[in-house]
């Protein structure tokens, strides 16, 4: 087992052969361990708060299309969503994402340019967009559920 820090500085032991993090004896569930990995911006927040998002999350992933990589899906757009919700509250505190700057003519626009019409939320965090790659790559049409 190869041993590691947490982020509240405590030792954990990764058992790499299944997937899991031990934080103590109590091992966390993988899509918990796979968004630490992937978000650490979120380090902040309690590993409780995140698996009430991971909790709502988990009704949007398809665990047939996503198969072997669910918890890494999972946690990517769990993720996601923890992003938007902080653009949201920053952007209520009259903080908004700046899409590009033209100086000659001082332009200054918000938002994102999206690809398709159904994608466009996934495309305002790097989160999404790397849910949609692992989703194009798993992908075949017509899998549901």
């Amino acid at each position: 087992m190869n041993m590691a820090m947490y982020t509240s500085g405590e030792m954990v032991k990764f058992n790499t052969g299944e997937l899991a993090l031990y934080v103590g004896e109590q091992p966390m569930p993988p899509a918990l361990v796979l968004f630490r990995l992937f978000a650490p911006e979120f380090s902040e927040v309690t590993d409780d708060i995140v698996k009430i998002w991971i909790n709502l999350t988990i009704p949007l992933v398809s665990t047939k299309l996503f198969a072997t990589v669910y918890s890494q899906a999972l946690a990517l757009l769990t993720a996601h969503r923890m992003k938007l919700a902080q653009l949201a509250e920053n952007a209520a505190n009259g903080i908004h994402p700046v899409n590009s700057i033209s100086e000659g003519g001082a332009s200054l626009s918000f938002g994102v340019s999206v690809a398709s019409v159904t994608d466009d939320e996934l495309y305002l965090t790097l989160f999404g967009k790397q849910f949609i790659e692992l989703r194009n790559r798993f992908y075949i049409g017509g899998i549901t559920g």
